[in-house]
This record gives structure tokens, sequence and C-alpha cells, in this order.
């Protein structure tokens, strides 16, 4: 089954660039995943249409199926992870589709009145490198997008369960991956300038420097 579904895919995407538009008017049917990485933050939206959905019949069918749409392996051992466990999964209703997406809007008469629930996930990425993968047990297709700036049209792939994206480099601010160093220096800051006030203080009181040698002549 997975096969077969892996070569339908392969062949929309083969010739999605010259297929028209009215093709699309059901492309609700996949799941849609849209990533942005920004200053080591993954700010992910999965969306999904369910009522008119021969995949998704109601709500309920639509918060199971994104619960567990996407997981994310991070660094360069793959460690698997399933989103809530790194930070929680946010589902709302969306009001419209993303305008950006390499989807074009439904054609037919259902447009106006599809249903979409939205699941948000965000995550400050603690490797540089990560990847996203639609698990084997699902049964929903993925398209898996990534706007590009200064680009018309954004990276994008469908993904059957079992497929990955390619890898995906992410730019950690300098200050996150050496945080124990950073912490360490304001640490000794701190320190000394607490040792300072507590010798100024004590000197105020005695009405001496805290630098002060006390100088005298010994007896003759």
């Amino acid at each position: 089954m997975i096969r077969l579904l892996r070569l339908i895919v392969q062949l929309i995407a083969g010739v999605a660039s010259s297929l028209p538009l009215f093709v699309y008017g059901h492309g609700g049917e996949f799941l849609e995943a849209r990533l942005e990485a920004k200053d080591g933050m993954l700010n992910l939206r999965i969306v999904a249409q369910y009522g008119d959905n021969p995949m998704i019949a109601d709500e309920a069918e639509a918060r199971q199926a994104l619960a567990d749409a996407l997981r994310i392996e991070v660094g360069t051992a793959r460690t698997n992870h399933r989103l809530e466990e790194l930070k929680p999964v946010v589902m709302a209703p969306r009001a419209a589709r993303d305008p950006e997406s390499p989807m074009p809007p439904s054609t037919d008469d259902h447009a106006h009145s599809e249903k979409l629930l939205e699941a948000s996930w965000n995550w400050a990425a603690t490797e540089e490198d990560v990847c996203f993968l639609v698990p084997e047990t699902s049964n929903q297709v993925v398209l898996f997008w990534m706007p590009t700036p200064g680009e018309k049209s954004p990276r994008w792939s469908l993904l059957v369960p079992g497929d990955r994206t390619p890898a995906i480099s992410v730019t950690i601010p300098w200050w996150r991956t050496r945080w124990v160093t950073v912490a360490g220096v304001v640490l000794v800051l701190l320190v000394t300038i607490s040792v300072h006030l507590v010798l100024r203080r004590r000197s105020s009181q005695t009405g001496k420097s805290p630098c002060a040698i006390e100088t005298g002549s010994s007896p003759v």
C-alpha cells in the first residue's frame, strides 16, 4: 500500500509544474506543513482539512492526524522524537489556507466552506542538523514546504509514510550553544562586584580604604 502511495506521489510531483490549477482542486486531501527556521527557532504549522476530505471525516480525526503527522530527527545521530516530547503542539481552527502555500487553492464549490484545523509547534533547536519524517504508522501524505526568501516559489516535497525531508541546517545563535561559558562569566562578574561592594561598605564603616596599608615607625 505504501509503495503504491509513494509511486502516485512521485508521479504527481514529477508533473506538478505542468498541470493546470484545477487538477489541484482536492489538494486538501494532503496535510500541509510549513516550516520556518530563523535564529535557531523552528516554527512548524501543519494544517488539515476535514469534512469534505475522504481521509479525514471530522475534527476528531483531524486532531488525531495532526497529533503525530510529523516527527523530528535531531543531530547526526538522528535521534527520533515526537514533536510533543520537545515542545507542546497547540491546535486551533484556521480560517483560511496559507496564501503562500505551493498548493493552489481549491476551485470547486466547497472551497468557501472547507473546515481547517492547524497544529502549531515552536522549538529552540539544540542541534544545527535536523530533518522531519512521516511515521510509517501514519496513513497521511504531507505536503512539506519552506518559504524561500527572495524566491517566488517555496521549496516543497510530498512525503508519504516513512519518507524524510532532506537535512535542514539550523543556524543557532552562539550564545545559545555556549550558555555554560556565558553563565560562568556572568557568575564571576557578579561575585567580583559583590565582594567589591562588601569591602567598600566595611571601609566606609571603619574610615579606611579597603586597599589601605597601615604604616608607622617602630620605637627606637
